[in-house]
Order: C-alpha cells, then structure tokens, then sequence
C-alpha cells in the first residue's frame, strides 16, 4: 500500500466499460499515433462563450484539450464545469485535477463526476504553489500528492472501489496522464518522479515547456537508459512566445523552463515578436516530432489559441480534416 493505494497497476489501457467509447487521445497513445493536445485556462467568470470561443479555434486540430484548474493559484471556472463546455462543442478535452484545493472526498467526487460526464482524460497535479496567487488567506490542503491522486484515479478504475475500500456501483474510464519536469532538478530526480507515476498508474505525460532541444534529446537518451521509455508515452510541451518579456519572465521566474540565451537574444532584438513567436513553436515541434520514444506534443498558447492551428500546420502537424 502507498497513500492507502494498493500499487503497482496493470497494464495501461483497460477496456472501456459498457457505454464507453475510448476518445481520439485514448486512440492515438494505444495505437502510437503521434499524439496531439493543447490547453485552455477556464475564464476567470461565468461566461460558457469564452469556452466555446476557445473551442472554436481548436475543434479538429488536436486530439484533446486541456482544461487547467485554478492555475497559478487564482480563481477561474471549475475545470470539470469548463471540460463540459468543451465537450459539448465538439472538443475532447483533458481534465486537469489538482491537490491544492481539494480533500480526498472532494477529489474522488470530481472524477466520478467526470466519468459521468464522458470525461476519461485526466492529467493529476499538485497545484502552483499558494503564496503566487492573489489570495493570502487561502489555505492548501494537499491530502494527497499528484503521484498518490494517480493512484486514487487508477484504483478507482482498475479495482472499482473508493480510497476507504468501499466498492462503486459503477467504475469510471480514465486514462492517467502525469507531469514530467525534465529540467525540474536534476534528470534522476526528475526520472524518478516519473517512475513513481508509472508505478502509481500513469498511463501518459505531458512535459513542462522545452525549448532546448538538444538537452531535451539527452533527457531522453538517460530515459531509455533506465528503461522508462516508451513506457512513459511522454508528449513534449511546447509554449509559443508572444513577446520578449514573456520569454524573461519565463526563463527568469518559472522552475524548469530553461530558454536558451540566444533565444532570448532573438526575442530582444525582433520587430515583431509574435510572428517571431509563432515561426519558434513550429521550429520546435518540428524537431520535437523527429525525436525517438516522444509519443506526441502538448501545445500551451497560453491565451493565443487562436493561433495553435498554425503553428501546428507549419510544423507539418496538421491534422487531416
């Protein structure tokens, strides 16, 4: 047992149950398509048009969407009533779920909410830290870690019963996404980490956003030593620049972005920093595709969703219509 989980797992990719139909991202990752996601943050009110507005600019170029949760510690709409919306106009999206707000009960409730819904992609999360949001008096609760939501999601599935061993009328579908942080720390803390998802149930990861490349490749290169690729399934991140300072802050203030100088350099000194931005993010998931044991990407564009089509198709990752 671990955080009152029995491990390890089975293989990844149980069947759907009676009424399920595995969805395009499920599809890709079992059959080794080079998987292709992207990411919306919740609107920070109760607007459904501002979801569907995203939507709009993403259904038919990616397999599924990611629908971020009270990211940077700041208030936004409930990622599962978000996912909903997404669904309903013609988006597959991917569930984010995080520790920091929630108790077990609480998170438990969530996924077989999800479930319910028809939701079954799910990344588990801790949360950004408190102290950088804008509210100070908010309390974390962090029952459990990402790795041990992992293995509450996979428990749920696999052996159809709660955390307190009480048995569900009816297991939900999940496949189990975790996050993988190569520059995090060091590559054998950040290989462990991963490690300890897979053991836990991860059935896939998403990266945080690479922009060196090479030292990526080399985190690949230490990950197939240790035998954790492909078993990982990991999607590459890639967050296209919209501006000098957005580089900066990046590179300056976020753990485990590591930007190259000379791409900072680049940002500096463009005229027009967003086509810039663009032309960069499809240079890097083009180099990205190449790479051995990578299963797909993961494009963030942070508020610029409009312009993920794009990028993908001068990546020549455009999706067939």
């Amino acid at each position: 047992m671990a955080n009152g989980i029995t491990q390890p797992h089975p293989a990844p990719y149980p069947a759907p149950g009676p009424g399920t139909v595995a969805g395009a991202l499920e599809a890709a990752l079992a059959e080794r398509r080079f998987a292709l996601t992207a990411e919306i943050t919740p609107p920070r009110g109760a607007d459904p048009d501002a979801i569907r507005h995203k939507a709009a600019a993403l259904r038919g170029a990616v397999d599924a969407v990611n629908v971020t949760d009270n990211q940077t510690a700041r208030v936004s709409m409930s990622p599962l009533a978000a996912a909903i919306l997404l669904r309903d106009a013609g988006v597959e999206p991917v569930l984010q779920l995080q520790t920091r707000d929630r108790n077990r009960l609480a998170l438990q409730s969530v996924l077989l909410g999800a479930s319910a819904h028809g939701i079954h992609n799910l990344l588990c999360l801790g949360g950004d830290p408190m102290h950088i949001g804008n509210d100070p008096t908010a309390t974390a609760v962090h029952d459990l870690d990402a790795t041990g939501l992992i293995a509450l999601a996979r428990q749920l599935r696999d052996e159809g019963r709660d955390y307190g061993g009480a048995e569900l009328t009816k297991a939900p579908h999940f496949i189990i996404a975790g996050t993988c942080n190569p520059f995090g720390g060091t590559t054998d803390k950040a290989l462990d980490l991963v490690e300890a998802k897979l053991d836990a149930g991860a059935d896939f990861f998403q990266t945080q956003a690479i922009f060196d490349v090479p030292r990526f490749v080399e985190f690949l290169d230490a990950a197939r030593a240790r035998g954790v690729l492909p078993r990982a399934r990991l999607l590459a991140g890639v967050v296209p620049l919209k501006s000098a300072k957005m580089a900066h802050h990046l590179a300056e203030k976020v753990p485990g972005i590591v930007i190259p100088p000379e791409t900072l350099a680049r940002f500096d000194a463009a005229p027009d920093a967003a086509a810039l931005g663009v032309e960069h993010a499809a240079d890097l998931l083009a180099a990205l595709k190449h790479q051995p044991g990578i299963a797909g990407v993961h494009v963030m564009a942070v508020a610029w969703e409009e312009r993920v089509p794009e990028i993908l198709r001068r990546a020549g990752l455009e999706r067939a219509p």
